[in-house]
């Protein structure tokens, strides 16, 4: 059993590839992040989204939307999301 001692959590400010470089880091060595990118418009949003989320196809993990803002949780430890409050990871 692998226990996740860091979940990352950013707020994206940009589109900047070198934002976004050290999260792809942490979800290709087991870990999970967490992204807001509830500030940056869709257009923008949605290569972001399809770029972790092929990381962590390709790793085995997962992704979810959180919230009805554009809030992603993506892993590529293996888990289990439920989404009964509280939100809780298995």
């Amino acid at each position: 059993i692998k226990i996740v001692t860091e979940i990352y959590f950013h707020f994206a400010k940009s589109l900047m590839p070198d934002e976004f470089k050290p999260f792809a880091e942490v979800l290709k060595n087991g870990g999970v992040v967490i992204l807001d990118l509830s500030n940056l418009e869709t257009e923008l949003t949605n290569p972001i989204i399809e770029f972790f989320s092929g990381i962590c196809y390709v790793k085995g993990g997962g992704q979810k939307k959180l919230s009805t803002q554009p809030i992603f949780i993506f892993w590529t430890l293996p888990f289990t999301l439920t989404d009964q409050p509280p939100l809780t990871i298995r």
